[in-house]
């Protein structure tokens, strides 16, 4: 059986949304009234001359431009609410932030500069010049650029790079600009120019977008192409989906709202109107697909950029700001009102367009989403901040992820699992047979959404099931059967893979790899099959293209032991070629060249001839073992590392594990491990994605929000999950299957626990917050 190798079904890929599963969990999780933050939790008095803010939902830090001659940036601790005070130039107006860094970008009119703090020590570690009148700044903090719009006539874009704090390029995007955006997959910069020099008579907004830095290119030399891609009466702001490269402009003057299509060298491969009006500002939920357009009216409109379609929230007043809250599908917009009287923000539930307005402070004209702590900072006309957060009246629980019925065998592990979406958050109760469990003599989590049973006997037999409660009522979870079979053959992992980019000579941490490794269990040998595969992904759609990285063309796989310093076992450079013959203590294995019929005898999808793929077929005693896959050529590639099972029936020893480490990145660059379960009964497997607690590990530039989705062979998806929370059931299998410990309670780092049936399943570790950075998945079968 082939491993899933999500190559054709890739959910996270450029030009494509969330699975539809997770769109139906959004639309369970936010059914109904807007809840999750419907009133004011606190007020902060911040200054006469607050201006701007920005969030980071990394280190949970706000930080408040004050625009005064002596500027400051106030920084506001989310967890405490604590305030520092940061000195930068002369009357600072705009402010972003690279989340990847920790670094803060303040643009100063007066001085014509770019502040740069350190989020760490909130120190201003540069000044970098950048032109007459900055009056907006921008960061891509993929490709590490940051872009300061400067106020003149004739005024240019300035592009700083983030490594050495230098201008490395000022960019014209036609006469006075007066709305810069950036889309950090492709590192296109759009520009809208109110004036333009091809029509000196004709005053027309002109949207212009600039190249910026393109993959396998030298650094710096791609902002030669500068091309028009739409002129339309009052062009006013825009923005740019990261996902479909497409670019949402909102225009004045009753012109309404254009969609762009655009091609990966920012040109314009078609347009269309999809709505007349007057607006103003947008935002972009990148995970639905929705674009939010602010207008001077009665309503909110919302645009679906897969459709064209337009759908309308019923709002009051003239909307003078707007944010996105993509982790809980929630859109903010602050109504423009008049001093001294409590002004309006706006919550749109982003399922239904159901509206609550929130009252804050007077004349709001700025807001901010922290979409980790779902809390929403809104700045006043008079000097205060408004923090929106609280649960609402909530709702009644509703399952959105029912527990599945399992066949095991007897002394198994099993887990079912359930997700009731609710506000306040749900507590379980689980039941046999109608009957409530508690914790002890074999059962853990009882009282949480996942059930765990260790030893299962057949005791253990009958119909398992949940009750979700909270304040507001309780909901039952469907019923699912277990059943312990000492007939049946026991299921066990018999093919592990994992595809991820590798870099050599480019990248944030110089050369990157992919290392995988595998540990066979047992008492006896076992014979496997290792491939890196490279060239052959592209008959399954990985083809390089400016903006996304192909198929590394010649993989270079070596296998090693697990002692220290590790052994090299033996190595391959493309199939059908010598292999790195043992030495040392391995002298008495015999690795060969794998072959075609190799591979067809394990289910594995054919290699051609002669092609730069690597392949070993070796039987090797139990232990840990490691393979590592490099790129032979200078670039940057998508690789497959696969391990096959050659043994059929009930061996003595088996496959256990698989981890694999690489830098994590978005789309096409995701971290993909499959597995496939044989037999007849369900197996357990814990899967991890560790990033923040690699840190304490050595790692640096760690992924900080791994989170991990599973999907069956179909590609539907059947668990997820965000944040470990500390989970005492995730702790104890990680300690069973000896896992290193996951100390920080309150991580990022997240894992799932569930038994599954026969079949090919697909972890893939790809977040929407900050999704750069080294990271590990792990795939364990828990005894």
């Amino acid at each position: 059986m082939d491993l899933p190798l999500s190559i054709d079904r890739t959910p996270f890929l450029r030009g494509s949304r969330l699975p539809s599963l997770i769109l139906a969990l959004f639309a369970a999780a936010f059914s109904g009234s807007f809840a999750r933050a419907q009133s004011v939790e606190t007020t902060l008095t911040v200054g006469p001359n607050i201006y701007a803010v920005a969030v980071n939902p990394v280190t949970n830090k706000i930080y408040v431009v004050n625009h005064a001659a002596s500027g400051t940036v106030t920084v506001i601790d989310g967890a405490t609410n604590a305030m520092t005070s940061v000195p930068v130039g002369g009357l600072p107006n705009a402010i972003d932030i690279n989340t990847v860094t920790n670094r803060i970008y303040v643009a100063n009119n007066a001085d014509g500069t770019v502040s740069v703090i350190d989020g760490g020590s909130n120190a201003v570690v540069a000044t970098v010049p950048t032109g007459a009148n900055p009056i907006q700044v921008v960061v891509n903090a993929k490709a590490n650029h940051t872009y300061v719009m400067n106020e003149l006539i004739d005024g240019t874009e300035t592009v700083i790079d983030g490594s050495t704090n230098a201008v490395v390029d000022k960019i014209f995007g036609g006469n006075d600009p007066t709305f810069i955006a950036v889309d950090p997959t492709t590192d296109m910069l759009y520009v809208v120019a109110v004036a333009n020099n091809d029509y000196p008579s004709i005053i027309t907004p002109t949207l212009y977008s600039a190249l910026g830095l393109v993959p396998n290119v030298p650094a710096f030399n791609g902002f030669d192409t500068i091309a028009q891609v739409l002129t339309a009466e009052n062009v006013f702001s825009m923005a740019a989906d990261p996902v479909t490269d497409q670019v949402v402009t909102a225009c004045v003057g009753g012109n309404g709202i254009f969609v762009l299509d655009m091609d990966a060298q920012g040109l314009l491969k078609s347009y269309k109107q999809v709505a007349q009006g007057n607006f103003s500002y947008i935002a972009i939920n990148s995970v639905t697909g929705i674009a939010y357009v602010t207008t001077g009216g009665d309503s909110l409109y919302a645009v679906n950029l897969a459709t064209d379609a337009v759908s309308q929230a019923s709002t009051q007043g003239l909307l003078i700001s707007i944010a996105v809250d993509q982790n809980h599908n929630e859109v903010y917009a602050a109504v423009h009102s008049g001093p001294g009287t409590p002004g309006t923000v706006y919550g749109v539930d982003g399922a239904t367009n159901a509206v609550t307005p929130i009252t804050v402070g007077p004349e709001p004209f700025a807001v901010a989403v922290n979409p980790v702590t779902d809390k929403t900072y809104v700045l006043n006309g008079d000097g205060t901040i408004s923090v929106i957060g609280g649960t609402g009246s909530g709702t009644v629980p509703s399952f959105s992820f029912q527990p599945q019925s399992q066949t095991a065998a007897p002394g198994a592990t099993v887990a079912f699992n359930v997700v009731a979406a609710s506000r306040p958050s749900a507590s379980y109760q689980w039941s046999l047979n109608g009957v409530p469990l508690a914790d002890g003599a074999g059962v853990s989590g009882s009282t949480t959404g996942t059930l765990v049973l260790t030893g299962v006997t057949a005791a253990s037999a009958g119909s398992y099931s949940a009750v979700a409660s909270n304040t507001n009522g309780h909901a039952g979870s469907s019923a699912a059967t277990l059943t312990v079979s000492s007939t049946a053959v026991e299921g066990r992992i018999i093919n592990l893979s994992t595809r991820a980019l590798i870099d050599n000579g480019r990248g944030v941490d110089g050369a990157q790899v992919l290392i995988a490794g595998f540990v066979i269990q047992g008492t006896g040998s076992k014979s496997v099959i290792l491939r890196g595969v490279g060239p052959t992904l592209s008959k399954f759609g990985v083809v390089a293209s400016p903006t996304v990285p192909g198929a590394v063309q010649h993989p270079d796989l070596t296998l090693f032991d697990s002692a220290v310093p590790a052994n090299v076992i033996t190595g391959d450079l493309g199939w059908q070629s010598a292999l790195v013959v043992p030495t040392g203590i391995w002298t008495a294995v015999a690795p060969v060249d794998a072959t075609a019929a190799d591979f067809a005898g394990v289910g594995a999808f054919a290699l051609p001839a002669g092609s730069g793929d690597s392949a070993i077929k070796v039987t090797l005693p139990p232990g840990a073992y490691t393979t590592q896959i490099t790129t032979a050529d200078i670039g940057i590639g998508i690789v497959l590392a696969e391990v096959y099972d050659e043994d059929t029936g009930t061996p003595s020893s088996r496959l256990v594990n698989i981890s694999s480490r690489s830098y994590l990145s978005s789309g096409a660059s995701a971290m993909i491990a499959g597995f496939v379960i044989s037999g007849e009964t369900s197996k357990t497997v814990l899967i991890r994605a560790s990033g923040p607690a690699l840190a304490k590990l050595g790692v640096g530039s760690v992924a900080t929000y791994p989170n991990v989705l599973l999907f069956d062979g179909s590609g539907t998806l059947i668990a997820s999950n965000d944040k470990w929370g500390g989970s005492p059931q995730i702790a104890a299998a990680a300690a069973k299957v000896g896992a290193f410990a996951w100390t920080d309670t309150g991580s990022q780092d997240a894992a799932v626990l569930v038994t599954l049936p026969p079949g090919a399943y697909t972890a893939e570790v790809n977040p929407t917050i900050n999704p750069y950075g080294n990271a590990l998945i792990e795939v364990y079968e828990v005894p």
